[in-house]
């Protein structure tokens, strides 16, 4: 869902390069894009953060119950603490902050694509969501006990990396970064990328 910006049009052209993902529909508002929504049922929705002056946080929070188990991740410039929070609390799956045309972006829409997962908070964001946080609940959230290469890969997450980057930079597999993601995600008791960010910024865990 977009508005015909230049940075969506490259992000389509290279979906429809990768057989493994079916861009299975496009919209240039919210009102069309919920009703593709309900009728395709797609497994995930990549949205600008504002189109045609409407929050995408806005659209996502009407459709979540349509959709509940779809990957829904939003494409921002900037890095606004409120919208963070109400992403958080719709169940948006990512938050990729682009400001250009980039390659590295691709890896990370894809993921969200294929597998419902998304390396989605920058530090900056990530310090952006913490400090609002904190101003709203007063005080940080307890950090659980993590070993040196879970605290790594939490690390690298912040960094934007996919799983593939991460087991390149340990020295490990895939599999491995996986199990570790999917380990945090239970000692923080969530179930999304997006939420682990969250948890983390809110333990202090983020630098």
């Amino acid at each position: 869902v977009h508005g015909d910006s230049l940075l969506f049009r490259f992000i389509r052209n290279s979906l429809d390069a990768v057989h493994e993902v079916e861009v299975v529909g496009e919209a240039h508002d919210f009102l069309s894009a919920d009703r593709l929504a309900r009728q395709l049922q797609p497994d995930a929705i990549l949205a600008g953060r504002r189109v045609n002056g409407v929050p995408a946080v806005e659209f996502f929070a009407r459709l979540r119950p349509v959709l509940p188990l779809a990957t829904f991740v939003i494409l921002g410039d900037d890095h606004r603490p409120e919208e963070l929070l109400r992403m958080e609390e719709i169940g948006v799956s990512g938050y990729l902050v682009a400001t250009a045309l980039s390659e590295a972006l691709l890896p990370h829409v894809l993921a969200a694509a294929t597998d419902g997962h998304v390396v989605i908070l920058t530090d900056a964001a990530a310090r952006a969501l913490m400090t609002a946080e904190r101003q709203r609940l007063g005080h940080s959230d307890p950090a659980p006990a993590l070993t040196d290469r879970q605290r790594a890969v939490l690390h690298h997450l912040t960094e934007e990396l996919t799983v593939a980057e991460i087991a390149h930079v340990l020295g490990t597999s895939t599999e491995t970064v996986k199990r570790e993601i999917a380990r945090l995600e239970e000692l923080f008791e969530v179930h999304s990328r997006f939420a682990l960010g969250v948890k983390a910024a809110r333990a202090g865990l983020v630098p």
